[in-house]
């Protein structure tokens, strides 16, 4: 990131953005949660934490120690964050079958990028890899392994 955050700016701008999703969806979205990592910034992770806590809303963490912290400031938080299924060599059934058996007890978010590609997500660099996720995640062999070992529950249910 280039210069230095400000803590205060990057709340304001937390708070637009939810205000705005809120207006958009008519509803308070389900949780908080930040793109490429960002959140693991000081200034991010504060106004991050600040806001999740005067809006109530449940946040992804992106480490054990981020768990931690923001469960001590008494945010609801997954377990686990599952960032491998990730990358050309991940995103196949069978990495993601061993993936899913290595997981332990507790809630956990799988961290995924599934989708149809079209011209404007071609922009991505992480557009090839999507169609092979959504093909992965609904392949029969791993929707059976997960509805056989696991409860989909949302955030809201943390």
């Amino acid at each position: 990131m280039r210069g230095k955050l400000r803590g205060e700016e990057v709340l304001a701008e937390f708070r637009r953005q939810i205000d705005r999703v809120t207006r958009l969806l008519k509803r308070t979205p389900t949780h908080l949660d930040t793109h490429h990592f960002v959140q693991d910034e000081p200034e991010v992770l504060w106004a991050f934490t600040t806001v999740a806590k005067e809006r109530g809303m449940p946040v992804r963490n992106q480490s054990r120690a981020q768990r931690d912290s923001l469960r001590h400031s008494g945010l609801r938080t997954p377990d686990q964050f599952v960032r491998d299924f990730y990358g050309a060599e991940a995103v196949t059934p069978r990495s993601l079958l061993a993936l899913l058996g290595r997981i332990a007890e507790g809630t956990s978010e799988l961290m995924c990028h599934p989708a149809e590609v079209d011209d404007a997500l071609l922009t991505s660099s992480y557009a090839r890899e999507r169609p092979a996720e959504l093909a992965t995640l609904t392949s029969p062999d791993v929707m059976a392994a997960a509805k056989e070992r696991f409860e989909l529950i949302t955030f809201a249910q943390l």
